[in-house]
């Protein structure tokens, strides 16, 4: 009984909240370890199909370097990182892709739809969705840099309920090009922008905005 009213009780204090989202599009950049530990990745789901029961409309933009590193690793492909950025010539970019959009973009999509959501994983090239430009290509090879969001894939999929799981490589505009490898939560910004998002919510390991002191932003608020 106690566990009960505790329930009703929870239902109440979230009606509010309920009723100010209720259609809202939520962007969510999901990386980090949740991506590897299993109790995490089920819990993130069930978070999920709540704000989707509760009429929330969520996006799910994902990253995966820890997985892409051992990817790399076990195929005895060298890898290094300037300024936090991967780089990436078109070896590294072959297995980007393959981790992000094959791998880690089908393993979130089964998990929703596991936990009775109803997700469809897509990645930046599917309708172009996302197109880049190369980011100092000399210095990061494949990094790219987001030039345009095409929307119209992501409102088609919200229209018809589905969960849009978007794996973060870009297009572009050069015939058999093998693609951008792009930083998630930049991603994950841009697709928010676009889509007028209400919320955009980072869950990962870093430890905040920060800002060139190294502070918390949100202290100083």
């Amino acid at each position: 009984m106690k566990q009960k009213i505790q329930q009703v009780k929870i239902l109440l204090d979230a009606l509010p909240y309920i009723k100010k989202y209720t259609n809202a599009i939520f962007v969510i950049k999901f990386g980090g370890s949740a991506l590897l530990d299993p109790t995490l990745k089920a819990k993130f789901a069930e978070d999920i199909l709540l704000m989707y029961l509760m009429g929330i409309k969520p996006v799910i933009v994902h990253g995966g370097s820890k997985k892409i590193s051992a990817m790399l690793e076990r195929l005895q492909i060298e890898t290094e990182f300037i300024d936090g950025l991967r780089v990436t010539d078109e070896r590294v970019m072959e297995v980007v892709e393959m981790v992000l959009s094959g791998n880690i973009n089908k393993e979130i999509t089964t998990l929703l739809n596991h936990h009775g959501a109803k997700a469809l994983g897509i990645s930046g090239k599917d309708a172009d969705l996302i197109t880049a430009r190369p980011r100092e290509k000399e210095k990061y090879g494949l990094v790219g840099d987001i030039i345009g969001v095409d929307d119209t894939v992501i409102k088609n999929l919200i229209a018809e309920k589905f969960i849009p799981v978007i794996a973060p490589i870009a297009t572009s505009d050069e015939i058999n090009h093998p693609g951008y490898n792009i930083n998630a939560d930049c991603a994950a910004s841009q697709i928010a922008a676009r889509l007028g998002a209400r919320k955009i919510i980072f869950m990962t390991d870093a430890p905040g905005v920060m800002d060139k002191e190294k502070q918390h932003w949100m202290k100083k608020r």
